[in-house]
């Protein structure tokens, strides 16, 4: 029993063994499945890794053999399609032109609906967007959404879209996607393979377009080369000619084996025309040429017939693989020297003639402003031709004389048509007025705009002085004559009215009224017997007999009469020069003068004020404007009658003068006052200047000249 029970304790343990090396062997079992599964699938992996590696290496591979990626792009991505099992892909490019997306190749799509995606704007589709922000978009479950950016590719099925942007150097190319009707997303290993062949598309795009690029170049450089009218030097660094275009063997009048292998210096005279040796100009030019300083110098060549001509020569250098070269383009300039002789000539002349003439000449710009003005504008104006420059045209107008030139000036300026002896009235810079005659012709542009005037001025004040002198006579002479034909009769009218009531005057005492009236009519006849004598010293034609007399003599001893004249409401002064002032005058004429000057003051002076009459000595030299036929006289006795009154303007200063031209009221002057102190002064070989503004009182200058007796003295004294 105890046999038979030991017995089976040990059949139990011995199963029991048995057992648990089942389990082990079943353990072990399922490990070697697992290691034996997981070799599998390593190797599967390590097949799938070495496809893609192989896919990459053959993209590479055909896109760098390839002398035009873009066409073989769509065999690339339909094998890169099968790879990853996808169904559709596109490929766009960017036109830098017309800033847009082109479609270079896709897959999977129908023909109908390709030409409807031909082009894409930036922002448009996915592709679209990706070009626009350089970065990759991929959707995933597509169908599931429903926004702008996905439906273009919505109708097609697909279910996943990656989408990677072509980038080489910093620059979009364009777009590469790939699209799946059949899972929802794509695995990372396969947007890694994408991103890889995406990239390779992209260097190799990138160096095709640069490719085409240069090869652009190379031919825009060619026929620029082939085709300038300038001649173009390439040579080496030691300044051998190795190649020239056309225009070089044009230029040079030879072959372009003359020129090939030859030195600039071989085809130059031994100087130039600066006068300097041309060895060694050229040996300076060439050590700051091939220090990095361009070049652009004019040269004297020399053709291998002896014939020379000068050239504009613009020299650079440039490195090509390593080698230096220069480049030089040279451009015949005899034609532009001789033409610019001939212009310093032709502006030498015009310039002898501007300089010369006694003329002012000017130009205009179209808003009036003067840009030339030639120096004869100082004499004129008394303004350098640097003051003038920039100044308007109508700046140096009287204030009165704007309105009248303007008008003419300008409607010959709004139909651009020239203007002929147009009169002018221009300010002095010392003040005084200047007469012109202008005329000028309009300028234009090579467009034919209009670009402002140029013209010619004349000084005319002396000529307007003499013809106003002429009128001034004639009319006087005229006046004389009737004057002279009636003054002595009706003189002797008078006298015998005076007669009559010189007689009625006794015998009416008893009867005041007509006294009263006979009296008037013996004022009257005073007055009228006055005016006669007026008009028998205005038309006087016998010669008097003047004598050596002192001016400030005969006005001291008016000084009484005169003050009284002026009156209490006008104050009176006298002012004489230190030394005497022998003029040569008629007797009772300089007295005549000064009544009727003062006279004509106090009456300009009706509210009060100064009447100031004064004597001095002037040089000839000193004074302004005077007529030519004083200019002899060295010296002028100036009897100066100076008032504050009411003043005058230009338009009457130009009158005074003429008989009977007068401002008073009717009944209070003749007119005849300045005409008979006019005639005075003509008659003593002098002249008058007024000076008068509007509110600013009057004077006048009398300028008589002196007998030479005093000029002796004085430059007695002076020596």
């Amino acid at each position: 029993m105890e046999d038979a029970e030991k017995t089976k304790e040990q059949l139990i343990a011995e199963l029991n063994a048995v057992r648990a090396r089942n389990r082990e062997l079943e353990a072990e079992k399922q490990n070697y499945e697992q290691a034996s599964d997981a070799v599998r699938k390593s190797e599967g992996l390590l097949h799938k890794s070495n496809q893609r590696l192989d896919l990459l290496v053959e993209t590479g591979r055909i896109l760098l053999e390839s002398e035009s990626p873009q066409e073989v792009v769509d065999q690339l991505c339909r094998k890169v399609m099968a790879f990853l099992e996808c169904d559709t892909f596109f490929n766009y490019i960017v036109d830098h032109e017309k800033k847009r997306l082109h479609l270079n190749a896709c897959g999977g799509i129908p023909e109908d609906d390709i030409k409807k995606m031909e082009w894409l704007d930036y922002g448009v589709g996915l592709c679209g967007c990706s070009a626009r922000d350089g970065c990759r978009l991929v959707v995933e479950n597509l169908q599931e959404i429903d926004d702008q950016y996905t439906a273009l590719v919505r109708p097609f099925g697909i279910q996943s879209y990656a989408c990677h942007p072509l980038i080489a150097q910093g620059r979009i190319l364009g777009t590469l996607s790939f699209c799946t009707r059949r899972t929802s997303h794509f695995a990372d290993d396969d947007l890694s393979v994408m991103k890889s062949v995406a990239d390779q598309v992209a260097i190799a795009i990138d160096r095709q377009q640069a490719s085409e690029l240069i090869a652009r170049s190379e031919k825009k450089f060619r026929e620029i080369f082939e085709n300038a009218h300038d001649a173009i030097w390439l040579m080496g660094e030691d300044t051998a000619l190795f190649d020239c275009n056309p225009a070089s063997t044009k230029l040079f009048a030879c072959d372009k084996a003359m020129l090939v292998g030859k030195k600039p210096l071989v085809f130059s005279p031994p100087v130039q025309s600066d006068g300097s040796d041309s060895r060694q100009k050229a040996a300076k030019l060439l050590d700051s040429l091939l220090h990095g300083t361009a070049l652009c110098v004019e040269w004297l060549f020399q053709r291998p017939d002896g014939t020379q001509f000068e050239a504009s020569v613009v020299a650079s250098h440039f490195e090509l693989n390593g080698t230096r070269y220069l480049l030089g383009i040279l451009r015949d300039i005899s034609d532009r020297k001789r033409a610019e002789e001939a212009l310093r000539a032709s502006e030498a002349r015009f310039r002898a003639l501007v300089e010369t003439t006694s003329d002012w000449v000017w130009e205009v710009d179209e808003n009036d402003l003067y840009t030339y003005a030639s120096p004869n504008v100082f004499e004129y104006l008394g303004y350098t031709p640097e003051e003038v420059t920039g100044r308007s045209l109508h700046d140096l107008l009287v204030p009165g004389e704007k309105g009248s030139f303007r008008s003419h000036y300008g409607a010959c300026r709004a139909a651009n048509k020239p203007f002929f002896s147009l009169e002018k009235k221009c300010r002095h810079k010392n003040g005084a007025t200047v007469i012109i005659d202008t005329s000028g012709v309009p300028v234009c542009r090579t467009d034919g705009t209009f670009a402002g005037f140029r013209g010619i001025d004349r000084n005319i004040t002396e000529r307007k002085m003499l013809e106003q002198r002429l009128s001034q006579a004639q009319k006087i002479e005229v006046v004389g004559q009737l004057a002279s034909g009636i003054a002595h009769d009706f003189n002797n009218i008078i006298m015998a009215v005076k007669g009559y009531v010189d007689i009625l005057l006794p015998r009416m005492q008893s009867d005041q009224e007509s006294v009263k009236y006979l009296k008037r009519v013996h004022a009257l006849a005073d007055r009228a017997r006055k005016l006669t004598q007026d008009l028998l010293a205005f038309s006087s034609k016998r010669v008097s007999s003047p004598k050596p007399n002192d001016l400030n003599l005969v006005v001291r001893n008016m000084k009484a009469i005169l003050k009284w004249l002026v009156g209490d409401k006008i104050r009176f002064r006298m002012s004489l020069h230190q030394e005497a002032l022998l003029i040569m005058s008629v007797s009772g004429q300089i007295e005549q003068l000064l009544i009727n000057m003062v006279a004509n003051a106090r009456d300009a002076t009706p509210k009060g004020g100064l009447i100031a009459v004064s004597t001095s000595f002037v040089e000839s030299e000193s004074i302004l404007f005077k007529p030519d036929e004083m200019a002899e006289c060295r010296g002028y006795a100036l009897l100066s009658i100076t008032d504050t009154g009411v003043g005058m303007d230009d338009a009457t200063r130009m009158k005074i003068f003429e008989p009977f031209f007068t401002l008073k009221e009717p009944g209070k002057g003749t007119g005849l006052g300045l005409a008979v102190v006019y005639g005075v002064v003509e008659k003593h070989g002098g002249f008058i200047n007024v000076d008068s503004k509007p509110g600013e009182g009057t004077t006048f200058s009398i300028y008589v000249p002196l007998i030479d007796v005093v000029m002796e003295n004085r430059d007695r004294r002076q020596t």
